[in-house]
């Protein structure tokens, strides 16, 4: 008897990490902006000070209302336009 020549591999999920919290994960990661403006921002109150390309942001940085409303059909919550991160954010040195 001739053995399986073929190995099935499972597709493990795609971890994500927080360069923030440094939460790891599969859902609730959000990639940073793209404009420079809006980017800084986010890096100023995050306290980094630069972020790779594939650096993401976990979603226990933001408020629920940075989100629009789930609808029953949609699997991903999306981001509302020109938010920020708010919550769960380390102290930057004028803060202390």
């Amino acid at each position: 008897m001739e053995r399986n020549k073929y190995k099935i591999e499972k597709m493990s999920p795609k971890f994500e990490k927080c360069v923030v919290c440094g939460a790891k994960g599969t859902k609730g990661f959000h990639t940073f902006p793209t404009t420079k403006a809006q980017r800084q921002k986010w890096l100023n109150l995050c306290n980094i000070e630069s972020i790779k390309e594939k650096d993401k942001i976990c979603f226990r940085h933001f408020k629920s209302d940075d989100y629009f409303s789930r609808r029953a059909d949609d699997q991903l919550n999306r981001q509302k336009k020109f938010i920020v991160p708010s919550q769960n954010l380390p102290k930057v040195s004028w803060q202390t």
